[in-house]
């Protein structure tokens, strides 16, 4: 069972909607998902509840999260997605310690990148063993936002993933139907985003578990290029 975590102390950042994105392109790939919903807010569960289908997503207080992750193991679970709310240290943490991966969504923008320490020192100060990487998100499509947006992380030493999601309204329209930007519209550019993460974050898993000697950085190259 492999266990992601989304984490982003700015709220906006666009958690919840890569939470909800993963969880569907993983049930596309029959695998057994459940997402754990550590926002007050709920807003991923409700989500759910627009959808009424698969994923599993269940909101719980942070301290119970090491017993959903046994009872998810326990029933065959592939893939556990943790969504996290912002500005709440003791849901990051604990999401923190029990991932495998973490990824931490940014707009590029100067609020967020201002931000993005304070995400990275909690993550680091939880003790995670997990890897950390970076995932732009709400690209404009033009413009050099993003180029100047990956130089400001790796001045951070943090990995940037070489997929970015672009500001497409698909994905707003997506949630409010109970659907994921791949439902919407499979063949349109936002569900071929996801696809693309939801593969290359397969891939990511699969090099870091192969290659425990290597940085991050390097796993990050190593699973981009096979």
């Amino acid at each position: 069972m492999k266990v992601i975590a989304l984490l982003s102390q700015k709220g906006g950042s666009g958690k919840t909607t890569l939470t909800e994105s993963l969880a569907i392109a993983a049930i596309n790939d029959a695998k057994n998902v459940a997402v754990i919903d550590l926002d007050p807010q709920a807003t991923a569960c409700k989500w759910g509840d627009r959808r009424n289908a698969d994923p599993v997503i269940i909101s719980i207080q942070p301290a119970r999260l090491p017993n959903a992750l046994a009872t998810a193991r326990e029933n065959g679970a592939d893939f556990i997605i943790i969504d996290t709310p912002p500005r709440a240290a003791d849901a990051a943490m604990a999401a923190a310690q029990a991932a495998d991966l973490i990824l931490v969504p940014c707009r590029p923008t100067i609020n967020d990148l201002e931000t993005l320490s304070t995400t990275i020192s909690l993550i680091g100060g939880a003790g995670a063993k997990a890897k950390v990487a970076v995932i732009l998100n709400d690209v404009p499509a033009q413009g050099q936002q993003r180029q100047q947006a990956e130089e400001a992380i790796r001045d951070l030493m943090i990995p940037v993933l070489p997929v970015a999601l672009g500001h497409r309204a698909a994905y707003t329209h997506a949630a409010a139907l109970g659907m994921s930007a791949q439902e919407y519209d499979p063949t349109g550019k936002a569900g071929q985003e996801i696809q693309q993460l939801y593969k290359f974050t397969c891939e990511l898993l699969n090099s870091l578990e192969q290659g425990k000697g290597k940085t991050d950085a390097a796993k990050i190259r190593s699973a981009k290029s096979a």
